[in-house]
């Protein structure tokens, strides 16, 4: 599931932006991008809402992370992965350099397998951000596809976590003919 899909469906279905003042998307992709605005668009927010076609990375890298200290922020990135070794490191670096300005943080990530995934969010776990909800769909696929995609949030809203016990189940629907979807949330 594309991290468009996920965040719109979120979007339409929630009033998440309720909680912040600003919130700022990272989205490599021109056609994500575009979908994320078109659904930032139908919002009826008073939220002042950025979306930052580009590499998040590279973002990052130039020291282009001057956000104000502000705890009614959201920062959701939907980074490039251009192998299954890079996005590991790059994105404990982006949570412990990002999570110092008090945001929520929302970080889109691939499960390639199980292993993989515990061993992600053991590591996110030991980085000791705070609280950190982590939301994962998972789908029976073809052995070449990704069997899934996760979401880390660090410093969620209170409501966040029981909207999404909520969402999840319409989420699980959204899979694909044939292709049974699992939802699951928990608290690091």
């Amino acid at each position: 599931m594309l991290v468009a899909d996920f965040t719109t469906f979120v979007l339409r279905n929630h009033n998440i932006f309720a909680t912040f003042v600003t919130a700022i998307f990272f989205e490599d992709s021109a056609r994500v991008a575009a979908d994320l605005r078109k659904a930032v668009s139908t919002l009826n927010s008073h939220s002042k809402v950025t979306i930052v076609e580009g590499n998040s990375y590279e973002h990052f890298m130039k020291g282009s992370d001057r956000f104000p200290q502000n705890t009614k922020m959201l920062i959701l990135l939907d980074p490039p992965y251009d192998s299954s070794s890079s996005y590991f490191s790059w994105n404990l670096f982006v949570l412990q350099k990002l999570c110092r300005h008090g945001a929520t943080l929302a970080l889109w990530f691939p499960c390639f397998g199980d292993t993989e995934t515990e061993t992600f969010v053991e590591r996110v776990k030991e980085l000791q951000l705070g609280k950190v909800l982590v939301v994962k769909l998972m789908l029976k696929r073809l052995p070449q596809q990704l069997p899934g995609s996760g979401m880390i949030v660090v410093n969620p809203p209170a409501m966040l976590e029981a909207d999404l016990q909520q969402t999840l189940p319409a989420l699980e629907r959204l899979g694909l003919p044939g292709s049974p979807a699992i939802a699951s949330i928990f608290t690091l």
